[in-house]
């Protein structure tokens, strides 16, 4: 949500918040793309195992390790994998064939 008043263009939101919107008084002028995709509980049963685990828990540090797995499967889920991309450019053979036999080269394109 952008905290201005002016016009929003290509404004990307989700179909609850605009129907939100939309009740609340804000108009749409033009709905220029529509994605489709399925909701669902993904990670459920574990989280509600660990519930489960954690109330049984004898010690803290059992507490703290089972609440600690669900926050950081959760904090997973956030991390956009843009973030983690490393684009390298060889100028020559002897570069492509370094970055290329490196571990963390996935793929490599001639241009």
């Amino acid at each position: 949500l952008l905290l201005t008043c002016n016009d929003k263009t290509e404004y990307v939101v989700h179909y609850r918040l605009l129907s939100l919107y939309c009740k609340l008084g804000m108009r749409v002028s033009k709905i220029h793309r529509v994605l489709k995709f399925r909701q669902g509980v993904v990670f459920g049963p574990y989280i509600e195992m660990n519930i489960k685990r954690r109330i049984a828990a004898q010690t803290d540090f059992e507490k703290k390790i089972l609440k600690l797995s669900c926050n950081a499967l959760y904090g997973r889920t956030l991390l956009s994998p843009r973030r983690f991309r490393s684009i390298k450019i060889a100028f020559s053979k002897e570069e492509a064939q370094r970055y290329s036999s490196s571990n963390d080269c996935i793929r490599f394109e001639i241009l």
